[in-house]
């Protein structure tokens, strides 16, 4: 059974992490894992970052790269809509780094083109969600890959 991009949200706000927490087992997750991870890159919106809720305020409708990885069961059909993560998915049931380690990107053009198991890069405004009904956290509005 496949569970909805919905449901999937749902049960990764079930157990949320404080954001200090958060922050540390992104890091921990970065440093140990087995599977891909972007990095930090100079000029990019930092994971850690994000992770940590450092700073963001400030962010908050200006222009951002990020680079992260497509997590591929929650990308829209019509490539206009897509969850990035800092690392590499590897299942249905988790968000890596929870749900302050993912955002939610939405192309206002064409497709933005994916490739499995490699890092996208992508440029637009970044939001602060507040009250989402998917829980998510943070958002990159009018995106484009770069």
């Amino acid at each position: 059974m496949r569970l909805s991009r919905r449901s999937f949200l749902c049960v990764a706000a079930a157990a949320p992490l404080a954001a200090p927490r958060a922050a540390q087992a992104f890091s921990e997750m970065t440093i140990a894992s087995p599977l891909a991870s972007v990095g930090e890159r100079e000029g990019y919106l930092s994971w850690q970052r994000l992770a940590a809720a450092q700073d963001l305020a400030a962010l908050d409708g200006a222009q951002v790269l990020l680079e992260g990885f497509v997590l591929p069961d929650y990308a829209v059909p019509d490539g206009r809509r897509l969850i990035l993560s800092g690392v590499e998915g590897h299942c249905l049931s988790c968000f890596p780094g929870g749900l302050r380690g993912v955002v939610d990107v939405v192309a206002s053009g064409a497709a933005i083109p994916v490739q499995a198991g490699r890092p996208l890069k992508v440029t637009g405004r970044f939001r602060l969600l507040a009250n989402d009904p998917e829980m998510l956290f943070y958002r990159v509005e009018d995106a484009r890959a770069v």
